[in-house]
């Protein structure tokens, strides 16, 4: 569902990000997202590591920091930031909020849900 006034769109259910784990959202018009439970906190990237071609939603969660699976490089999913090698650029970071017990994040653009998995 989306709003064109705002940009918002509802990508996932709450209860479908674990506390501790990320999940991939892929919807027309934007990038692939990994949405990241933090704690209880959820915040949104894109799922695409700057390094290599990897899913960082198949990767881990380390506090506020997401682990790409293919290198190791480390991503603050709060600022976006790599914080190690072999990762220099940062991550896209989406405002998300939780509303009636789903995500809403803000695009840039007009996206429309195609699939999550």
């Amino acid at each position: 569902m989306s709003d064109l006034r705002t940009n918002s769109v509802v990508v996932c259910a709450l209860d479908d990000v674990p506390p501790g784990t990320s999940r991939r959202v892929v919807l027309d018009h934007v990038e692939p997202l990994a949405v990241h439970n933090v704690n209880g906190t959820i915040r949104v990237t894109s799922d695409t590591c700057t390094h290599a071609d990897a899913s960082l939603s198949e990767g881990y969660l380390e506090g506020s920091a997401v682990v790409c699976p293919l290198h190791f490089a480390e991503f603050d999913v709060v600022t976006g930031r790599a914080l190690c090698l072999p990762a220099e650029l940062a991550l896209t970071v989406y405002p998300a909020r939780v509303v009636d017990g789903h995500i809403v994040v803000e695009l840039a653009g007009e996206a429309t849900p195609e699939s999550s998995g």
